[in-house]
């Protein structure tokens, strides 16, 4: 699915098992930060890769206990190009962790 250029809400939300009303929510406050996120076609949203990496890792994010307001600031700044150190550190040490308890 991932190969796709236009992804479906019905997959994101398939491969992350989440409701309709949270990748809504995630979308609303991702598209607050950066203007344009998903187009609609046909009536249905459709996601690129970037953006689906982007609503993962926010709902990562959420799973560690982090509003989803902190998550999407932290997307921006690690999808969208925003070089601050202490952020890509944050993210590594996060992305650690849960590898971490992965295991």
């Amino acid at each position: 699915m991932w190969h796709n250029e236009n992804i479906l809400t019905a997959d994101v939300r398939a491969a992350y098992n989440l409701t309709e009303g949270q990748v809504r929510s995630i979308v609303i406050a991702m598209r607050k930060r950066i203007g344009i996120f998903t187009t609609k076609v046909g009536g249905d949203l459709r996601y690129n890769i970037r953006e689906v990496s982007v609503i993962e890792f926010v709902r990562n994010r959420m799973k560690e206990n982090y509003l989803l307001e902190d998550a999407c600031d932290l997307a921006v700044k690690t999808h969208y190009g925003k070089e601050d150190k202490e952020v890509i550190n944050e993210y590594l040490q996060s992305e650690l962790k849960r590898l971490e308890e992965k295991e």
